[in-house]
């Protein structure tokens, strides 16, 4: 009972705090109206999913010092079964909310900059004129530069992205043929 209370903790911090900078870090680059933005469809549900878990932590708690009433217990599993169900039923129409927001700013999904894993977030950016093609194994790196961009990015330009990402895959390259004789 102590490993489960301890990895649901574990995935309740990770929740709040990976998952909430990042919200938070991309509230602040849209502010900014920085050139690519990444943003997850899955923030808002993964909040929401949050009381489910607690809600298990605390019936596995009850469970641990024996005051696991069934009334207790009906009453956790009832607050996490309604939160896991808002959870996954705020997805979809969460999911049409953040794209007709980033479209009414102006940004276009890129999805050759964006991870192809299930529940990564899209990179959205402002000029389709940052989306290069064939920059997967550089996608982070070059995320990262135009990040550290001042103004957001915005006084960079598609071609000054596109020399970048050309220099980060010819290091990339470099370092694969030395891994790969």
């Amino acid at each position: 009972i102590l490993f489960f209370i301890a990895a649901i903790t574990l995935v309740v911090l990770v929740i709040l705090y990976l998952r909430g900078q990042e919200f938070l870090v991309n509230i602040y680059r849209l502010r900014e109206h920085s050139i690519a933005v990444e943003v997850s469809n899955w923030d808002v549900p993964m909040f929401l999913a949050v009381p489910c878990f607690v809600s298990i932590i605390v019936g596995l708690v009850l469970r641990l010092t024996d005051l696991d009433r069934d009334k207790r217990i009906q009453r956790c599993v009832g607050v996490a079964l309604i939160f896991a169900f808002l959870s996954i039923a705020v997805r979809i129409p969460y999911g049409f909310a953040v794209r007709s927001y980033m479209e009414s700013l102006g940004y276009s999904p890129c999805w050759q900059l964006s991870s192809p894993a299930i529940m990564s977030p899209t990179v959205w950016v402002r000029n389709p004129g940052y989306c290069i093609e064939n920059v997967g194994s550089v996608r982070n790196p070059l995320l990262e530069w135009v990040s550290l961009q001042p103004n957001g990015g915005t006084d960079v330009t598609p071609n000054e992205v596109r020399a970048k990402a050309e220099e980060l895959l010819d290091i990339f390259d470099r370092d694969q043929r030395l891994k790969i004789p």
